[in-house]
């Protein structure tokens, strides 16, 4: 699963970033994402104005079929912001969603820019990986 880190990076053509995502759609990788993460991108577009970054956006989205916030992902995401909650540790909503995604479709990493916010909590743990580290791992 990729996080919207990552399909910001893409959509900026980070060299990193497209050739890790490349590199996986060339080996026809199962990519997910979420729609908190075409709401994110779109958002960024949407903020700029330039057209060009919106048909840029729409292109790099288009490579994946976003899972939908539904009655599951958002029960997954209740349970999760409750735990951070407890713990001391909340997040920004947008990431516990993501995460939710992520824990729903039992997903073998989660790729991001951002794994601090990922990584405590205990259904990803490790799962969460940078681009860099993601790819000393990726055949």
């Amino acid at each position: 699963m990729l996080d919207s880190t990552v399909l910001i990076d893409v959509e900026r053509k980070n060299e990193e970033a497209l050739d890790l995502v490349k590199s996986m759609l060339a080996n026809n990788e199962e990519l997910i994402i979420s729609t908190v993460t075409v709401s994110e991108v779109l958002t960024g577009v949407y903020y700029i104005g330039k057209r060009e970054s919106l048909l840029d956006a729409r292109t790099v989205l288009a490579q994946f079929s976003p899972v939908p916030l539904d009655a599951v992902v958002a029960d997954k995401t209740a349970q999760f912001v409750a735990f951070l909650l407890k713990n001391g540790s909340p997040i920004d909503f947008k990431d516990v969603a993501i995460a939710a995604t992520f824990a729903v479709t039992k997903s073998d990493f989660l790729i991001t820019q951002n794994k601090k916010h990922f990584e405590i909590i205990p259904e990803i743990g490790s799962k969460a990986r940078t681009i860099s580290e993601f790819k000393k791992i990726y055949r």
